[in-house]
C-alpha cells in the first residue's frame, strides 16, 4: 500500500514577500521501490514563480520507506492563491495536490 500525505497543503495567511515551507510525505509500504515526482502544470507563470523553490526532483522511495517533498511558497502578490500540483507514481499514476495561501 502507498499512503499519501494530505491532499491539501495550506499555508494559511501570509504577508507579501514572506516565505513559508511545508513538507509533503508519501509512504511506500509495498515490497518494491517506487518513483514519485511532483509537477507544476505551469499554466500560470505568476503562480509558478511563487513555488519556484519547491522540490520538483523525482525521488526513488525504497520499499517500506517514506519520501518527503519540500513545498516552498514565496508570497509575491496580494490575494488568494490556489494551484494544483500533480504527483506521478512510477511515471504512470497521476494524482493531484492542492496548494493554497492567502496573502
Amino acid at each position: 500500500m502507498i499512503v499519501i500525505g494530505d491532499k491539501v497543503v495550506s499555508f494559511g495567511r501570509l504577508f507579501v514577500n514572506s516565505k513559508a515551507e511545508a513538507e509533503w510525505t508519501i509512504v511506500n509500504d509495498t515490497q518494491a521501490a517506487i518513483k514519485v515526482q511532483l509537477k507544476d502544470n505551469g499554466a500560470d507563470s505568476r503562480k509558478s514563480s511563487m513555488l519556484q523553490q519547491t522540490d520538483f526532483e523525482p525521488q526513488i522511495i525504497p520499499a517500506q520507506s517514506a519520501g518527503r517533498f519540500k513545498i516552498a511558497f514565496q508570497a509575491l502578490l496580494c490575494g488568494k492563491f490556489e494551484t494544483i500540483l500533480s504527483y506521478i507514481i512510477n511515471s504512470t499514476h497521476n494524482f493531484q495536490l492542492l496548494v493554497s495561501a492567502e496573502v
